[in-house]
This record gives C-alpha cells, structure tokens and sequence, in this order.
C-alpha cells in the first residue's frame, strides 16, 4: 500500500478505538442467539457497546440484521453469523452516521434449502428462489467512518436473488478502507459479490477470492468512487452456468456433458467479474497472484461511466523517474501483472477479457502478464431451423468514449477460438460444414481513442478451426498513430481436422489501421535480452492493412510475414538491420518509398505492379520479385522515379512454381526516371535464384530502364545429376509442373546441395536395397543350415533331430554417385527338422522369416520395411574328408515403404506396399584336414537368387505418388572359405572354436532396374541403380558346443566390399532324438 492509504487507515482505526475504548465496554456473544442485537444497545443497562461474537457464540435470525451497528462501536464476529429460507435478511447491518471498524474472521452465511428435484433448467425458473440477502450492508443517507474486513480464512456466503455479499449503498459514503481477504460468494440472480454503489474515501483490497454465480450477477461491482486504489490480489469469477445438482461451470465439459446441461442445466448469463462505473483516483491493479475471471459472454472486467465519463487515475503515485521507489511498470491506470480471462465455456457465445467505455484511463494499460478471450464454435446443422448466433473472441475493446493513451505489453495477449470438434466431426461421413469463428486480440471501436502500443510480448489471433478472421490490432476509430513491436505479433490458423482432409478458409490481420487519415507509423527494432545480451528478432505474421495518411514502416529487426496495403497518402516502406519483409505489397496511391539496406531482404509473393515513387536496394540487400510462369504475370515494380540497384544487390525471384518454356523472360523492375544498375560489371548478384534455372538480368531493348530477368533451364549435367538422376529428370520435372506447390519449393532452392538432396526425395528405392536385404534374409537362413550341418558333422551321428537359430545382420551402403546410399539391419528366426537318409548323412526342410528395416541414409523417409518367409530342402553328404551341401529353397516377400518429401515449408508423404516371391539354391564343398584335435577346411559354396517384385502405386500426396512396375533382379555368388579350428572332447561333451577367411565373388551383379511414372504424369522413368562391388573379403569365427542330445554354434561373419559392408550373428540350437 502506499504511505497516505496505511496512514489514513491507521488514523481511522485509532480514532474508532480511542472513540470506543474511552466511553464503552465490549459485549461478547459466546451463545446460541436466535435475535439480532445492536450496538447502540448491547451493553449493560442498555449502554453502546462494542460487540464480539466469540467462535462459540451464534447469531441465526429468520428477519432483519443479526447485528446492526448504529453507535460508535466496532463489531467483530468470529463466530458464525446466519439465516436460512429467510428473506430480506442481513448479517451486520450499518445504517447510522457511525465511527466503527467491522470485521469478520469466521463466517456469515444466508442462503437457503436446496430444492429436492435441484435447480430448475433454463427457462423453468431461477437458480435461488429467496431475495434480498447481504453479508455485510452499509446503508443509510450519511457516512461510515472505518474499515469493512472480511479476513482471511473468513467466509461470506449468500445465497439469494438481488442479494450481496458486502454492499455499500448508493446512498451511504464510506472513509476507510474495504478490505476483503476471505472467501465470499454469492449465488443468485442479479447478486453481487462487492457491491460499492457508494462513494469509498480509501482502498479497496481485494485479497480474498469472490465468485458470483447467476443471471446477471457480479462478481465486484465499483459503481462509486473510490479514492484510493482498486486492487485484485486474488481471484474473482462470475458464471451463469449451473448444473441441476447446483453446481457453478467454470470449464468446458466434454460433449456429453454438455449435452446433459442443455437439457437439465440452468445456463445464462452472468454479468462481469469485475464492473467500475466510477472514478478510481489511484488505478486498477491484478497483483501477480491475482486473477479475474469470467465463463460467458460479459466482459471479465468493464470499464464504463454509461452516461458520466468516468476518471480512472494512475496506480503509480510516485512519478518522478529519478524517485528511487519509481517503477515504471505502475505509471498506466489498468495494471495487470496476473490472469485476467474470459472463456465462453459454451458453443457461440462471445468472450471479452476488458471492455473499456465512456471512460479515461490516465496512462493507459500495462499487461506484464496473461490476458486472453477464448470462444468454442459449433458447425453448421443441416436441420436447424435458424442460424447460430455470431462468436467473437475479444480481449481488449475500447469502445465508445474509452480513452487510453496506450497500451504497454510485455507479457501475454491472446484471442483464440476453436472450432467443436466432438461434435463436428462426430459422424466422419457426414461433418458438419463450418460457421465463421472471430478473433480479435485488441479493437478500438469508432468513438475510443487509443494513440500508442508498445509491444515487448506476444499479441495473438488464433484460430482452431476451418473458416474464420483472426485480427490481432484493429483500430476503427483512427486514432491509433503507433505501433513500437519488439515482439511478436501474430495472427494464425490451424485446422481442426487432423486427417487433413477438409478445406480451410481463413483471413489473417496482423494490424487494421485502415481508417486512420492522419499518418500511422509501424517502428520494429529489437531487444536486447539483459541476461544474455542478444538481440531477440521481433516477428509479425498477418496482413498489415494502412489508411490514407501518410504511412511509415519502420522495419529494423526480425521479419514481417504480411501482405501490405498502403493506401492514398505519402507512404515509406524502410528495411534495415537485416530485416526480412515477405508479402504482396500495393499501394493505391502510388506515393511510396522504399529502402532496403543492412543486408535486409524484401520478398513479393503475388503478382502485380508495385506502384511506386522510388525504390532504393544497397549493396548489401536482397529483392526477390514475384514470377507466375503459369499465367506469364509478375510483381512489376513501377516506379515514376528512380530505381537503383546498388552493386552487390541481389535479386533472387520467387517463382509460384516451374517454367514450361525451356528460356523465358520477364520484366521486374521499372523506372519512370532512371534505373541504376551495372549491367557490365554484372553488379546485380544471381547467388539466390533458382538453381534450377540460369540467370541473367538486362536492360530491356525498347526500354532501357526496364530491368529485364531471363530463366533458361539448366541441363542435367548443370544440375550436377548423376547418371540415375539425371534418367528421372524429364519425369520429375513433369511433376513439378501438375504439382505447383511441389514446383515452388523446388524454385526456392538456391544451392546444388540442397537441390540434390530435395531431388533425391522425388525417387522411387532404386538403389537394389531391396534385393540386398532379401538376400541378407535368405542368406541368414541358408547360412544357419550350413552352420547346422557343420555341427551336426562334428557331433555324434544320431538319427535325426530338430534345430532352431536366431540371426541379425546389419548392412551399410555407402554413397555410389549422389543418389544411392541406404543402411539397414534385421533379425530372423529359422529352423529345421532333418535325420540321416540312403547316403546323406543328414536331410531335412527348413522354415523361417526375418524382418528388415532399411534406412534412408540420403532423404527424410521412413524406414523401408522387408518382410521375408523362407522354406527349402537341404541335404549334407560326407565321403571321407570330403562333405558336400546341398540347398534349394523359396519363399515370399512383403515390402512397405513410406516416402516423405520435405523442402521449406513444403510436406508430402506417399506410401507403397507391394509384394514379392524369390527362389534360390546353393551348393558348397569343404574337405577336412585334420591335425589331431585341430583341423584345416578349405570350401567353396555357390549361391544363386531370383526376386520377383509386384507392380504397385502409391497412395497418399498426389504430387509425388509413383506408381513403380513390375521388376526382377537376380544375383550369383561364389565363395572361398578356409576354416582353421579344433575340437576339444570330454567325457559327455565336446566343444569347437573355428575362424574363418576367404573371398567372396557376385558373378550376376548386374544392376536392378526399376521403371515407372510420377501418377500426376505420364513422362516414364528407367532407372538401373550402380552395381555393386563383385568382390569382397570375407571373416568370420564360430564357437561350437554339444553333447550325445543337442549341440549349439554361434557365428558371426562379415562381408567387406569397397562401399559395402554387411555383418551377421547366428545362434543355432540342435535337439537331437
């Protein structure tokens, strides 16, 4: 509190308790009483006396007041103060010209019995059926000289229509200070929780929470003046929504529920949280752990004098900037440092954080923390008879005769609205089509005057939804002359539908200046974070839409992602710092100047002539016009002065999508004086043009001060595409052609590297992944029935058995050219049943699968999953020495591959799923030479495979989709091996460490071709991916361990090629029977 408020409430307190102390006793109440007392009477023989009611002492009265102060005297109630079912009644009533301080620290409670069947439904009656009930009442035709407390842990609680919890009346006068720090509440219609109808020489301090709940209620009516300050240091609400069991809504329920209170709930409206209708000489302030709220369509807090223009002074008393107890965040008349809300709860209904009208706000508003509206929208019902009402979300109106100097924002100002979603799409067949949703973040209305906002926070418009006009600042009045933005002033959209399949329509309006006639100026700059000390870039996102006057745009940080109007006046578009301005930009006077320097950047993205008086780039800048190839228009930049590109300028046109025409040119620049530029020296720098075009800029032939840009398309060797990219260009380019969103963003490519790597996201796996990891599947298999047959060769012979093995693998492929790279690993389980048959020492069938996921090393696309299922017959036959195997073998493969494009801004996603078969067949030879326990096994083994893969198209983004045919792909392999191991037996067991090298050979390597079209086009594709490397080395060790009833071998082997590895483990368990 400032110093005069305590002083002045101490004065009052020690001239009440020297009055009292001097002439009185005190009279406590530790009892049951069913009567009403009153101080003037309390004492003895009948004397004036102060009056305690003790926390065992009761007063319950049926009419009347339970205590009325009408003498000098201070009232305490610490004990429990009530009526029930009793009308008209009051729980510490004034109603003299008094001296007095009241205070209660325990309860007063008047409400009433519940009806049995609850509270009627809207329409069918009212929340509370008794009236005219009030906590604390000062009434009566003169002056209270005192403090009114409601202390903390204390309860007001009124039940009643036309009721209070604490009232001043209108014709009463109060000096001294209103202080409410307990709880209070107030439940009924047309009821109010603070109701200060009369004027209040002191504070009013709200520290305690206050919740109103019925038609019309408020939570704290200001309808006097107060002198001192209005301050909100806990929570206030208001809400007329209440559920049959008598239960107030403060948050949205799901749509059963919701359901449920149309039907049984009493929903209306309720009036604000927080209402001033008069003078307030020391402000408005919501302390950090404040909050006011309100579920409905009044404004959480209003403002408003209604016929008498009303004065609400500063809350900061001490102005002096060089005073050490200065603090400038207090020099506004509304100050919010915490919550201040206002949620619509229901479907179209409007929301309003702070209503200002027929009032003045001496310094304006300050919000260093959260202010915010929010409206909940249904759709359109096919069988409704009349339309749904309009919802607009607003969080700061200045209306009618409102008056603020400025707005200071440093915290949090957000208007959002949603669309219902539960009920939209609760049949997804039939979704309900969409009503409009309106936000707006601040308004001054025709007849308000605001002249300035300062903007270190975030100012939002939001929209969740499909249809709707999200507004951040719009000023109708034409009085708003500033805008400083060193934060974030945004205006945005989502689509409530997250399967993306519904169309969107919305209008986004970063600032509405149009009716301003006088001048408006829009200054961006930076801030410097003081713990940091960097620079943190502002950021706009919206149209930006100026009036008559004459317009300045003063664009010195961060970006600016708005269409701007300029209208009649002498208009000055400025970039500097290296500022970033993208949008269309027109003027329809043609009086503008615009200046880009500071390695700033201005980017156009429509068509249409910039009508201009001069434009000026330095050598540091970037202009990038807008080019339509499809409809021949661009962004002409026309000028009745003088242009000028500086040395070092770069212009870097945005295309709307790709060129058809092979060379093409296009007029970008021209000046009604003259155009500078050294066309010679090649002074304008082409570094950020497309990259797949070629660009060159000259003066045009019939006018040289016209600047003239010529595309050529570049060649597939210009691109820097090798031999497989470059077999895809003529299809791809074809897509970017039916596919203009897929177009632009490959024209905002500036660079080769970035450019090969969007490329490559364009093709279809060709790169014999596929096949690789087939092969990698089928060799984990064929690869365990070896290792089987080599354990099963060194074990006792039995006649038969039953075995199982667990392989994984991993693979890398390194880059081959600048398309083929791909990394990937699996696992798989296989196992076989065999016995010894005529002169094989083992025969048996095998039956397995493995699972792969193949990374995308190049791209962005998810992995490519191989699923594989393998069966064959094998047989092992020794002679001596000399063992042979024998496998042949088929199976069935499933592929699932999700491809993502991702360039900019742009996103796109495909997926194919298609089929396979494969059949393959080996054989190998080893001889053992044994050195007693050791032995020497040199082998040769001869594999071959065949894959058949299904055509198939994908689904997903037309703008990508392939649709791939049929393809087959084969490989042949001969292998070396020469194991060196040892055998080591005992008495029940024996156990077999071995190594092994050699070199392996693919004599079928051919490369896999793959062919198919873009599904937007019909231009095909033959791509044949770069051969593997044929040779390669090959190491691996194995641990074998058994017994006369089962055996088990671990293997891990590596295949190392120039660009290729691949690595496998197995573990193979043998049950003999």
């Amino acid at each position: 509190m400032k110093f005069h408020h305590l002083l002045l409430t101490t004065c009052i307190s020690a001239v009440a308790v020297s009055t009292a102390s001097n002439a009185f006793a005190q009279v406590e109440i530790t009892d049951e009483r069913t009567s009403g007392i009153s101080t003037s009477t309390a004492g003895t023989d009948g004397n004036a006396s102060d009056v305690t009611i003790t926390s065992t002492g009761s007063i319950a009265v049926t009419t009347g007041a339970a205590v009325t102060v009408d003498s000098d005297n201070d009232v305490t109630n610490s004990g429990i103060v009530s009526s029930e079912d009793a009308d008209d009644t009051t729980g510490i009533l004034v109603d003299q010209t008094v001296t007095s301080n009241i205070t209660n620290t325990n309860s007063i409670s008047l409400t009433e019995t519940a009806p049995e069947d609850g509270v009627p439904s809207t329409g069918n009656g009212t929340i509370a059926q008794g009236s005219g009930r009030t906590g604390i009442l000062i009434s009566g035709g003169s002056t209270f000289t005192g403090n009114v407390e409601n202390s903390t842990n204390a309860s007001i609680r009124i039940q009643g229509q036309d009721s209070a919890g604490i009232r001043l009346a209108n014709t009463a006068s109060m000096v001294g200070d209103l202080l409410q720090s307990g709880s209070l509440t107030v439940f009924g219609e047309n009821s109010t929780g603070v109701d200060i109808i009369g004027n209040v020489i002191g504070n009013l301090a709200l520290a305690g929470a206050i919740s109103a709940t019925g038609e019309n209620s408020v939570g704290v009516n200001v309808g006097g003046d107060v002198t001192g300050a209005v301050t909100v240091s806990s929570s206030i609400s208001s809400s007329g929504y209440v559920t049959q069991q008598g239960q107030t809504i403060t948050s949205r329920p799901i749509l059963a529920g919701r359901d449920e209170l149309d039907s049984t709930g009493n929903l209306t409206q309720a009036g604000s949280a927080l209402q001033v209708g008069g003078n307030v000489t020391q402000g408005i302030q919501i302390t950090e752990i404040g909050t006011v709220a309100m579920f409905g369509s009044a404004p959480a807090i209003l403002i408003d004098g209604g016929g008498t223009p009303i004065a609400i002074g500063q809350v900061g008393q001490i102005t002096d900037p060089n005073d050490e107890d200065f603090d400038e965040n207090l020099q506004f008349a509304f100050v919010n440092q915490g919550t201040l809300a206002s949620d619509s709860v229901l479907d179209n209904i409007d929301a309003t954080a702070f209503s200002l009208a027929n009032a003045t706000l001496d310094g304006g508003i300050n919000n260093t923390s959260v202010m915010s509206a929010t409206v909940y929208r249904s759709g359109i019902d096919p069988d409704a008879t009349a339309a749904t009402n309009d919802a607009h979300a607003r969080v700061i109106v200045i209306g009618g005769n409102g008056i603020a100097e400025r707005i200071n924002n440093s915290g949090t100002i957000f208007a959002r609205g949603v669309e219902d979603t539960e009920s939209v799409y609760a049949d997804p067949d039939n979704v309900l089509a969409p009503n409009q949703i309106l936000v707006t973040a601040i308004e001054i209305d025709p007849g308000g005057s605001l002249s300035e906002i300062t903007n270190t926070g975030t100012l939002t418009a939001i929209i969740t939804g499909r249809n709707g006009e999200a507004r951040v600042l719009v000023d109708r009045s034409g009085t708003l002359h500033t805008v400083n933005n060193s934060g974030f002033i945004s205006a945005l959209g989502v689509s409530s539908d997250v399967n993306g399949e519904q169309d969107t329509d919305f209008n986004f309006i970063a600032i509405d200046v149009s009716a301003n006639t006088a001048g408006f100026t829009l200054n961006q700059t930076p801030i410097v974070d003081t713990e940091t000390g960097e620079e943190n870039d502002p950021a706009i996102a919206g149209d930006i839409i100026l009036g008559s006057g004459a317009d300045t745009l003063n664009i010195a940080a961060g970006t600016v992602n708005s269409d701007i109007e300029f209208g009649a006046g002498a208009d000055t578009l400025a970039l500097s710092n290296g500022s970033v301005v993208t949008g269309a930009i027109s003027d329809s006077g043609g009086d503008l100047t615009i200046m880009v320097a500071d390695s700033s950047a201005l980017t156009i993205t429509a068509p249409g002539n910039i009508n201009a008086t001069s434009a000026n780039f330095d050598a540091t800048s970037t202009y990038s016009p807008f080019i339509d190839p499809a409809a021949g228009t661009t962004s002409l930049l026309n000028a009745s002065g003088d242009v000028t590109f500086e040395s070092g300028a770069i212009i870097a046109p945005r295309l709307a999508n790709v060129i058809d025409d092979p060379t093409i040119a296009f007029e970008i620049a021209r000046a009604g004086g003259t155009l500078s530029f050294d066309e010679l020296a090649g002074s304008l720098r082409s570094d950020a043009t497309p990259f797949l075009y070629n660009t060159n800029f000259t003066r045009s032939v019939t006018d040289p001060n016209t600047l003239v840009l010529t595309l050529d398309l570049r060649s597939t060797s210009e691109l820097g595409l090798d031999n497989v990219q470059a077999a895809a260009f003529t299809s791809a380019f074809e897509a970017l052609q039916n596919a203009p969103n897929l177009g632009s963003a490959f024209t905002g490519i500036t660079d080769q590297v970035s450019f090969n790597a969007a490329y490559n996201q364009l093709l279809p796996e060709f790169a014999a992944s596929a096949r690789q990891f087939v092969l990698a599947n089928v060799d984990g298999a064929t690869g365990a029935v070896g290792s089987h047959l080599n354990t099963a060769r060194r074990s006792p012979e039995r006649p038969g058995g039953a075995w199982i093995e667990e392989f994984a693998y991993f693979a890398d492929r390194d880059l081959a050219g600048l398309s083929e790279q791909f990394r990937g690993y699996g696992f798989g389980i296989t196992g076989g049943l065999d016995t010894s048959f005529g002169p094989f020492q083992t025969v048996g069938v095998n039956f397995g699968f493995a699972s792969t996921e193949v990374e995308d090393v190049l791209g962005v696309d998810e992995p490519l999953d191989v699923l594989t299922l393998q069966g064959g017959l094998y047989a092992g036959y020794q002679v001596g020495k000399l063992g042979i195997d024998l496998y042949a073998g088929g199976g069935y493969n499933d592929f699932e591959a999700s491809r993502n494009v991702e360039i900019g801004t742009y996103s796109a996603a495909a997926r194919g799923d298609w089929k396979g078969t494969h059949y393959n067949a080996s054989a190998s030879a080893g001889y053992d030479i044994s050195f007693g326990k050791y032995y020497v096994r040199p082998s040769a083994t001869f594999s071959y495979l065949r894959l058949n893969e299904d055509a198939f198209v994908e689904e997903g983004s037309a703008d990508i989709a392939l649709a791939i045919d049929s393809r087959e792909a084969e490989v042949g392999t001969a292998t070396g091996l020469l194991d060196i191991g040892a055998r080591f037996e005992r008495e029940r067991s024996w156990f077999a460490p071995a190594l092994r090298l050699g070199i392996r050979n693919d004599f079928i390597n051919d490369g896999v071709m793959t062919t198919g079209n873009f599904v937007s086009g019909s231009n095909p594709f033959a791509l044949t991916s770069e051969e593997f490397p044929d040779t390669g080395i090959v190491l691996g060790i194995t641990f074998s361990a058994g017994s006369n009833y089962s055996s088990f071998s671990l293997d891990y082997d590596a295949d190392i090629r120039d660009g290729f590895n691949r690595h496998t483990a197995r573990l193979v368990v043998r049950m003999l029977f």
